[in-house]
């Protein structure tokens, strides 16, 4: 089993639990898990380690100690394609006849780019490297915030669609498209996802990807069509390009400055954002009619405003919003 847990915002935690199952004698074997080196808007100092921490691996009930190093720099050799500046821990593991348990966990920061503001990246393709190349029994989840997620629509060339199942609360958005902007890549087909609650899970037998596992969150430059349940009587560009950069679950307050180009209807759509990840239904129909327009949208008249628990930098946008509203409300007097 695979679990990944999204944790203040720019981490993401890893569980991992595998079996295996030895039928015949004793034997002892290098086991080595591969990851790449921190990606998107990085330093190359960064690029020169791994970008995970706390690692920790235990076989059949006993932590183990572990080494790190290029796969280039390790005798390590494969019949699939491995990047070898990619990172890989290993240690020796003494299989036992019948059923042995690896268990490792880690976290890792998510890379950024213009396109991205946050994205966790995870090589799944090493199961076809494995004795019987692939993994017989697999089930993944993904643990998730309130922000508003993509993941894989396929793990497979011929393009057959991951069977996500939402445990617990939440939408995905039925059609799936390109991972970027159009003309600016062409880009990897996802799927939009938000979750209130729970998590998303893939459950699969004799599973064989050939495509690695890539979860992000777009930013300001490519959010909207893909927000959107219809491209047609959805945002604009101008209105895109004038709230869409301060969407976010870190989002920066916009200064007296820069918030000139912003109106005080938009002041106000931009301080109930959270409130629309909640859930929230709107008495005020300018806010209702604007995020209705959004796949992830789903109000609930049991969750009221003021028992929606934020986090302290949403806090802190609100509280500079309702400061510009009031200036300019006084300006306007």
């Amino acid at each position: 089993m695979l679990k990944f847990y999204v944790r203040d915002f720019e981490w993401m935690g890893v569980d991992i639990n595998f079996e295996f199952f030895n039928p015949g004698a004793e034997k002892k074997l290098t086991v080595g898990f591969v990851t790449p080196p921190a990606d998107g808007d990085v330093t190359d100092e960064q690029m020169k380690h791994p970008s995970i921490s706390d690692f920790i691996v235990i076989v059949n009930g006993v932590e183990l100690e572990y080494k790190i190093q290029k796969m280039k720099e390790t005798s390590f050799s494969s019949k699939t394609k491995i990047d070898g500046n990619d990172f890989v821990y290993y240690f020796d593991v003494v299989f036992k006849p019948g059923l042995n348990t690896i268990k490792h966990t880690y976290s890792y920061k998510a890379g950024s780019s213009v396109e991205l503001q946050r994205t966790f990246d995870y090589q799944i393709t090493t199961g076809k490297r494995w004795a019987n190349k692939q993994i017989d029994d697999f089930e993944l989840q993904v643990h998730l915030d309130q922000g508003i997620f993509y993941v894989p629509s396929t793990f497979w060339k011929d393009k057959r669609a991951i069977d996500w199942k939402i445990i617990g609360k939440g939408t995905i958005k039925k059609t799936s498209e390109s991972l970027f902007t159009p003309g600016f890549e062409l880009g990897n087909k996802i799927k939009m996802v938000h979750l209130n609650s729970g998590y998303l899970s893939f459950k699969a037998k004799n599973f064989a990807p050939d495509y690695d596992i890539s979860i992000g969150e777009h930013g300001w430059h490519s959010w909207a069509s893909k927000w959107c349940k219809s491209k047609k009587n959805c945002i604009g560009s101008e209105e895109l390009s004038a709230i869409a950069k301060y969407c976010s679950l870190q989002p920066y307050a916009p200064d007296s400055t820069t918030a000139e180009e912003l109106s005080l209807t938009q002041l106000g759509i931009l301080r109930n954002y959270t409130y629309a990840l909640r859930r929230v239904v709107f008495k005020n129909k300018t806010y209702s009619s604007f995020y209705s327009q959004f796949f992830w949208y789903t109000p609930d008249p049991a969750i009221k405003a003021e028992d929606v628990k934020l986090k302290y930098a949403e806090n802190k946008f609100i509280a500079q919003i309702k400061y510009l509203e009031g200036k300019r409300k006084k300006a306007n007097d």
